[in-house]
């Protein structure tokens, strides 16, 4: 850790060096450093979401440290730049110096960012030093704790430095809690997703950080509404610890006996596929449950159930259930720290159940099932409060800070 320090603190006296270069025709830069471009996951679509609203108006930009598919799983948006650094399709090519710096490991990425440090080498630290010099002044946005340490290193008169922060600040592990403290406090800002996570944050860095407060942004639903007239309840997401599928198939199998047309889909891929696989032949639910895997047309699957179930461990604001509500569906979801709470409305967008009360939610799916009312009832509600997270509401509140924190830095800085 302290040799990573030492090593983007050398990296920012390079990077101070370099020549200034403005984006042209007027139009503010906003540069994203984003983990993978090119891949599914929710910072990924976050980010290529809002990248493509605020292009309309700036000069957009997102390095992609890595590249490990030739074509991206999700739409590019228009408008918009995408840079691949370390470009991982093309390794039969690579020469010896590259293979060899390949091997080594990297000194610029954070080590606690496990997620990012085990999947680069010295070869990506070259290429992010080569993207930074290149990328020119204005908003730097980081995506994920290693990428807003990298952005540290940037800030000079002309550029200001946004951090995000895409989980919930329990859920981080605590030595990435005190690097995160130390770069919020640095950056020129820090933007949350919650309230909640808001005040957790500001309780460990400190009333010296600016930490804002601006929601995931979904851009509008293709296809029109749901029907809700499959009888077809459907969850979304990696099949990971941390989104509790197991939980949720234990509460169908309460659900199952009642009403056996039901049928539960959980879309996603990951590394407790095989466990839950064998969860469902235990308890009987084959051809009831299923894993139909990663899939690029999320949409599809939504527009044909009728109920949404969330039962996630922990969230930082999650994306699937707002896409979710953007079609309409009604919504059922365990109270877990942090967002769902933020987003539903108890009775009127949907259903929130005690966090890990497996039978409230069985129950919570009960409810829905049985009556049909009041689950058409919930979806209407649903698909109002999506429109809070509408991709052109967000938008604006990101331009606005931005040029509020350009506006901060030219007052303040030397001239």
């Amino acid at each position: 850790m302290a040799a990573s320090r030492v090593a983007v603190s050398g990296l920012g006296v390079v990077l101070r060096r370099r020549p200034r270069r403005d984006a042209g025709a007027g139009r503010p830069r906003i540069v994203f450093l984003l983990a993978h471009a090119y891949g599914i996951g929710g910072t990924t679509r976050t980010c290529l979401n809002l990248a493509g609203a605020l292009a309309a108006d700036h000069d957009v930009v997102i390095l992609s440290v890595l590249r490990a598919r030739s074509r991206s799983l999700l739409s590019q948006p228009a408008g918009v730049t995408v840079i691949p650094l370390d470009d991982r399709t093309r390794l039969a090519a690579e020469g010896r110096a590259r293979r060899l710096l390949r091997r080594l490991p990297s000194v610029l990425v954070l080590p606690s960012d496990q997620n990012m440090s085990r999947r680069v080498s010295l070869l990506t630290d070259l290429a992010l030093v080569r993207a930074l010099w290149n990328a020119g002044d204005g908003a730097f946005v980081g995506t994920r704790p290693a990428s807003n340490n990298l952005l540290l290193a940037v800030r000079r008169p002309g550029t200001v430095v946004v951090a995000q922060e895409h989980m919930n600040f329990a859920a981080h592990k605590p030595v990435n809690r005190r690097e995160l403290t130390r770069i919020y406090r640095q950056v020129d800002a820090a933007v949350m997703l919650t309230e909640g996570d808001r005040e957790a944050f500001r309780a460990a860095a400190g009333p010296g950080a600016n930490l804002a407060v601006i929601p995931n942004g979904v851009p509008a639903a293709a296809g029109g509404r749901a029907s809700l007239e499959s009888p077809t309840i459907v969850a979304v997401g990696r099949l990971t610890h941390q989104k509790g599928f197991e939980r949720l198939v234990e509460a169908f199998a309460e659900v199952a006996p009642v009403h056996p047309r039901w049928r539960l889909r959980i879309c996603g891929a990951g590394p407790r596929r095989a466990r839950l696989e064998q969860q469902i032949a235990d308890l009987g639910l084959e051809g009831v449950v299923t894993l139909p895997g990663q899939l690029q047309q999320v949409e599809r699957e939504l527009h044909d159930a009728s109920i949404f179930a969330l039962s996630s461990r922990f969230e930082g604001l999650p994306m699937a259930l707002i896409e979710a509500m953007s079609v309409g569906l009604p919504v059922v979801a365990f109270d877990c720290p942090t967002g769902p709470r933020e987003v539903i409305e108890h009775g009127r967008s949907g259903l929130l159940v005690p966090e890990g009360d497996v039978s409230a939610l069985a129950l919570a799916l009960l409810e829905l099932i049985e009556d049909e009312p009041r689950r058409r009832a919930l979806a209407d509600g649903a698909l109002a409060r999506s429109r809070d997270f509408a991709i052109d509401a967000i938008a604006p509140r990101w331009s606005e800070l931005i040029a509020a924190l350009h506006a901060d830095r030219s007052t303040h800085e030397p001239r």
